[in-house]
């Protein structure tokens, strides 16, 4: 009887080992799509394209609505656009994840920068500064080169068009900053 009871209990186990790989087979086309989707959405924000980035960001948020990192990218391409009340809709997951300190911390950084662009849209400078700089701070002191190289260079440029409205010279800071990390 103890062999019986056994036998059963690996059977179970070796049964919902299957049923788990069944599933993880079934998810495969769209785990692959939303892969596709992130490539596409980076690619796009590379390349500056940011009619095409929030073209796939919002597909991106209709086929993963609890990826909080796929509602930034949207916000981010819509702020970009300056369809900054889209972006602020698109941002309140974000918002929500930061509040509560929900995830990984190198992800609520990048969500830190882009409330800063928000803000910046918003004509919020002293927020859009604060947001990039509490992300630019956190990435320099982890480490993360890639994530500070691209969060100073879009803050810069902020302030860069943000100075060339009002006519007064830019801060160099953040670029010289910036420009060391290629190095």
């Amino acid at each position: 009887e103890e062999l019986a009871g056994a036998q059963t209990e690996g059977s179970r186990g070796y049964h919902a080992a299957a049923f788990s790989i069944e599933a993880l087979v079934a998810a495969v086309p769209q785990l692959a799509q939303l892969a596709q989707l992130e490539v596409e959405q980076v690619a796009a924000i590379g390349s500056q394209d940011m009619e095409e980035a929030a073209f796939f960001a919002r597909h991106g948020v209709c086929a993963n609505p609890r990826n909080t990192m796929q509602h930034n990218n949207y916000a981010f391409a819509l702020a970009h656009l300056g369809r900054v009340p889209e972006a602020e809709k698109a941002f309140a997951a974000c918002a929500a994840a930061i509040a509560r300190n929900l995830g990984e911390a190198s992800d609520l950084h990048v969500y830190k920068a882009t409330a800063g662009l928000i803000a910046w849209r918003n004509h919020d400078l002293e927020g859009g500064r604060h947001g990039y700089r509490e992300a630019a701070d956190y990435f320099e002191k982890n480490n993360e080169k890639i994530r500070l190289a691209v969060c100073l260079a879009r803050w810069q440029w902020r302030s860069f068009v943000q100075a060339t409205k009002r006519k007064l010279p830019s801060s160099s800071r953040e670029l010289k900053q910036s420009r060391s990390l290629r190095k």
